[in-house]
């Protein structure tokens, strides 16, 4: 069995899936209906499936490689250069990734990070700049005071 990787032609989808298959047009096949391309979505026309031959070693009988499973996802990203899209990509997520090591995209995001980034922990400080005050030399969570903090929240459940 052969991989490849199904995403859509035009690039309008940011997932792709990776199948395996005997040839290009059955894994665009098996790809439609799939909960990544589901039938009334896409058609056969409008996808494409690119081999990646270096996922060929990983078929282990099952027709798709699943993000899910953490040893599928840590060979897609060594061994294909997959990475999460940034609108799902999150730094506390990748942190816990047993694929990071392998991933350029968590080297981006921790390029990108700054040191005020662990301070900001809601929507409503982030945009005020609320979140922490400095001690001293030493950044503080306001947190603990914050009216619309969720360790509030928490805390009187």
């Amino acid at each position: 069995m052969k991989a490849y990787k199904v995403s859509d032609r035009e690039g309008y989808s940011p997932y792709s899936i990776v199948v395996f298959a005997e040839t290009r047009g059955k894994a665009i096949s098996y790809a439609i209906g799939t909960d990544e391309y589901p039938k009334y979505e896409w058609d056969y026309t409008q996808l494409k499936a690119v081999r990646e031959p270096a996922l060929d070693k990983h078929y282990h009988g099952n027709t798709f490689m699943d993000w899910d499973n953490m040893e599928d996802r840590v060979a897609m990203v060594r061994d294909a250069g997959f990475y999460c899209d940034d609108d799902y990509a999150d730094i506390d997520d990748c942190k816990n990734c047993e694929a990071k090591e392998w991933c350029e995209e968590y080297e981006r995001l921790l390029d990108n990070q700054t040191a005020w980034d662990e301070y900001d922990h809601c929507y409503e400080c982030r945009g005020l700049g609320d979140d922490y005050r400095i001690d001293g030399e030493e950044l503080v969570s306001n947190c603990d005071t914050c009216p619309f903090s969720h360790y509030i929240y928490r805390r009187d459940d």
